[in-house]
């Protein structure tokens, strides 16, 4: 279910690179085209129906998926959830309240969540749903947030851990675990793990944390005009896709003791 470092698909990896940059603030590119490719790599071994947990507007599971439908995007309801619509990438919608999935058990054959539950304060919780409304033996793909990334912050080196606190609370960050507790903690509710995908290593943290500050702009298109990019075309005569390309294309398959991000296909035992 992994690939080979060696044989990245460098034309689909800048494809959702380009797509980024286009539509979303300059920093998702160096992050967010890596777990599009990983999920779309894995595509195949997805049985239908499929759940996106915490899908908000439904632009990554848009790309990921190459325009599919999904057949469910599940989100708070006061997420951007309600973007989703205009994508039409998902055959249903729904909403809950952050305990209970409006499910019954055993609905899903394949659920992903892609940078969700570092940032949910109810982790056991979500994850003994997600086991419940899980067929058995099938899939749980998931990306998520390992200790590594607050230690690899340039800016954090620099100002200490006060400005890691601040930035926690900033990115809502709950759950940053090392690669071993995130085994555990899977494990711990009944799945078991077939794969795990390093990415984001050291180097690409110290540029998305520059371009964390440089993507400001973005913040202000978003809140003025609804459109985190006004002018999509604006990095191509910088060729940046394609640099921020050949940057990323060695952070996948990253060990997991040098990542700051990783990517876990399970399954859910009987």
């Amino acid at each position: 279910m992994s690939h080979n470092k060696n044989s990245i698909d460098e034309k689909t990896l800048h494809t959702f690179v380009a797509s980024y940059l286009s539509s979303r603030p300059a920093f998702y590119a160096f992050i967010r085209p890596q777990e599009a490719y990983i999920l779309n790599q894995n595509i195949q071994v997805a049985q239908r129906p499929i759940l996106d947990f915490g899908c908000g507007d439904g632009f990554f599971a848009n790309e990921a998926f190459a325009e599919q439908v999904v057949d469910v995007g599940l989100d708070v309801d006061n997420s951007r959830i309600h973007q989703a619509k205009t994508l039409k990438t998902y055959q249903r919608l729904n909403t809950y309240e952050g305990e209970e999935f409006p499910f019954t058990s055993n609905t899903f054959s394949t659920i992903f969540a892609n940078s969700v539950l570092e940032h949910i304060s109810n982790l056991d919780n979500s994850l003994d749903e997600i086991f419940r409304v899980l067929t058995p033996g099938g899939l749980f793909m998931t990306s998520v947030m390992a200790d590594k990334w607050e230690q690899y912050l340039p800016i954090g080196k620099l100002l200490g851990k006060r400005y890691l606190r601040f930035l926690r609370k900033k990115q809502e960050h709950r759950n940053l675990f090392s690669h071993r507790q995130w085994q555990e903690v899977f494990e711990k509710h009944g799945f078991e793990i077939l794969s795990v995908v390093g990415y984001l290593n050291k180097r690409t943290v110290n540029y998305l944390e520059i371009c964390h500050y440089l993507s400001v702009p973005s913040l202000a298109s978003y809140k003025l005009s609804g459109r985190w990019v006004p002018f999509p075309n604006w990095h191509k005569p910088m060729h940046l896709s394609k640099k921020i390309t050949s940057i990323i294309k060695h952070d996948i398959n990253s060990p997991v003791s040098e990542s700051s991000a990783l990517f876990f296909i399970m399954k859910k035992l009987p």
